[in-house]
């Protein structure tokens, strides 16, 4: 038995407006759809409809202002920001530009969110070049401490930024400088309180070495002020934590030797916490 195969054609249906003077350049639309069909199953098989221009198209059921008459758009600009959510935007102009309040109900401007790679990430994989970049104060009249990494130096220096412009290079505290800038630095842990580990981008961790404990705490202070007067910048707020159990308390020389080890009942302390 001969096996047989499917066969198809294009065919091709005309469309027109319902508005005879109306043109396709207006529009930026199509008037030819193409359909695939089977002659041996009569069946039409639509590929695609009309392309409208933009999010929706130009409104194409009333005949445009020529006085209004527009460029073409733009290319979309650069995101706004090297990391995290940005925003792009692409502009067009009017023909006639005397005509602008007339026309006002076009939009010459549109905007779209861009989400690139994570700020974390960015730096991970750009600090080579952020470290090398010189201090910038920046060009506003705040007063908000900083550091750099001066790579002449080859260590991490404390600077005032004034609260806008600037570069990539400054850091909140000198440890986070040094973990993006100096190769091969680790926090030394141990020289630091557990309720302060702090990881490199602000998440609190936490890890004292010994079984939790019942914690009781105060209520948080209110929110500090901004650490910039414009952009993107850090609020902080504090707390302390009153411990109240029966805890083994290990007192530590310099050298990290224990020199004494005491069984404390019902005795409190405050730590800070923010």
């Amino acid at each position: 038995m001969a096996q047989g195969r499917e066969l198809g054609m294009t065919a091709e249906v005309p469309l027109a407006f319902l508005n005879p003077k109306q043109q396709e350049s207006e529009c930026n639309v199509d008037l030819i759809r193409k359909d695939i069909c089977n002659p041996c199953a009569l069946r039409l098989h639509p590929v695609y409809t009309l392309a409208l221009a933009g999010e929706a198209g130009d409104d194409c059921s009333v005949t445009p202002d020529p006085l209004c008459k527009t460029t073409s758009w733009s290319e979309w600009s650069p995101c706004s920001a090297s990391c995290d959510d940005g925003v792009r935007v692409r502009t067009r102009l009017f023909f006639f530009a005397e005509h602008e309040q007339r026309c006002s109900h076009i939009t010459l401007q549109e905007k779209d969110s861009c989400i690139l790679q994570s700020c974390r990430r960015f730096i991970e994989q750009n600090s080579e070049e952020i470290c090398q970049e010189p201090k910038e104060e920046g060009q506003c009249g705040g007063t908000f401490p900083r550091y750099w990494y001066n790579h002449e130096k080859q260590k991490c220096e404390r600077f005032v930024y004034t609260g806008c412009k600037g570069n990539r290079n400054q850091f909140e505290t000198e440890d986070e400088c040094k973990r993006v800038c100096v190769p091969g630095y680790e926090i030394e842990k141990s020289s630091v309180p557990n309720h302060q580990l702090i990881d490199e981008f602000g998440a609190g961790e936490v890890n004292d070495g010994g079984d939790p404990v019942p914690c009781e705490m105060n209520e948080w202070t209110p929110w500090g002020q901004c650490s910039v007067t414009c952009g993107r910048g850090k609020k902080t707020r504090t707390r302390q934590i009153k411990v109240c159990s029966m805890l083994l308390i290990d007192i530590y020389s310099n050298n990290g030797r224990i020199i004494r080890n005491d069984l404390k009942k019902n005795q409190c302390f405050w730590i800070s916490s923010t």
